[in-house]
């Protein structure tokens, strides 16, 4: 145990001394500041919006709502609300666009109720607009994305040059295939929290700064009903995914002879990240693909995108996703560290 915490803390040493994992968190921080002064604007945007757009088939109705100019402008396309007369004694009232005042919306309704009578009018009302907010959902994608590719980085440059510099067979004598492996996990697990710590602390300056209010945002990203079940598995699952990729860079690295084949060997690794990250972003731009995000449970290596997207975007994370995605993790896991010490790494080490 002593060996594997001096090799976890000499990784820790070289993660936070490296001149990339400085910028790194400059990145992540600058992105997370970015975002909030976007996140600021809009919800600026919706609370001076005080008219609400009206495009309607019905000259009856737009006579009525002619009388609301204030409150209602009517438009021929790209309107908020759209009212169509179905037949002569049904209307359809379709929400077009999520961020419009309740107040507004309420204005259109008063407006239907005292042109139509109830008892003889059917008013159907839908919302026809993407419920998910696809710009969380971007910005939380493209973090994993450039998060792993960071990881990648780290973990094949140091176990390359541990292995064409001899430092592995030096050291063969002292530490086990577990010790160094999950050494390496362990120390960038703790680099990630850390990470995560100093995100946290930004989100609370922002939001003591009046730039962001941090229960508005809760609410926005659908993580106030979360339990702490939930949470733990969520969090056990995050580990899991991250390990999967950590020990594939480190069979990555593995194979690599000399100084000459580090940046080649980096290609089929991040060909492999950018595709779990492409698939994840279809599915958010068109909801013909939001089943895809289903899929994300079979492949250890689309998992964290998955989880996370179901959280914070289409709030339908379940336990049986969890729990697949997880399975099928752990599993991927045992087989490419058994890979690893059966194959990969110098016989006096396993």
């Amino acid at each position: 145990m002593n060996r594997f915490w001096i090799v976890t803390k000499f990784n820790v040493k070289f993660l936070f001394s490296n001149w990339m994992s400085r910028i790194f968190i400059f990145l992540i921080t600058g992105l997370i500041l970015l975002t909030s002064l976007y996140y600021k604007a809009q919800i600026s945007q919706i609370e001076k919006k005080d008219v609400v757009t009206v495009s309607v088939n019905d000259t009856q109705i737009e006579h009525f709502l002619e009388g609301y100019d204030e409150q209602i402008k009517i438009v021929t396309r790209d309107a908020d609300i759209e009212i169509l007369k179905k037949s002569e004694s049904n209307y359809q009232v379709n929400i077009k666009k999520e961020n419009i005042k309740e107040a507004s919306i309420n204005s259109v309704y008063g407006v239907l109720d005292s042109a139509l009578n109830p008892k003889k009018y059917l008013i159907e009302i839908t919302k026809d607009y993407k419920e998910t907010n696809t710009l969380f959902g971007i910005i939380i994608s493209f973090l994993i994305y450039i998060s792993l590719l960071f990881i990648g980085n780290i973990v094949i440059t140091s176990v390359s040059l541990e292995k064409t510099s001899k430092m592995l067979d030096l050291i063969s004598y002292k530490v086990s295939a577990l010790t160094l492996v999950y050494g390496k996990c362990i120390s960038i697990l703790i680099y990630i929290l850390s990470l995560g710590l100093i995100c946290i602390g930004e989100l609370f300056v922002l939001d003591y700064f009046h730039i962001i209010e941090l229960k508005s945002l809760v609410k926005d990203l659908n993580i106030a009903n979360l339990s702490s079940v939930e949470w733990g598995g969520i969090a056990f699952a995050l580990l899991v995914a991250l390990l999967v990729f950590m020990q594939l860079y480190i069979v990555t690295a593995l194979f690599i002879v000399d100084s000459s084949q580090l940046q080649l060997s980096q290609l089929p690794m991040t060909l492999l990240t950018f595709s779990c990250y492409s698939i994840n972003l279809i599915s958010l731009m068109d909801d013909k693909y939001n089943y895809l995000v289903d899929y994300t449970q079979f492949i250890p290596f689309s998992f964290p995108f998955g989880v996370l997207l179901k959280i914070f975007v289409f709030d339908n994370l379940t336990n049986t996703f969890l729990f697949t995605g997880i399975c099928i993790s752990i599993c991927f896991v045992l087989i490419t560290f058994w890979i690893i010490k059966q194959y990969l790494l110098p016989k006096k080490l396993v």
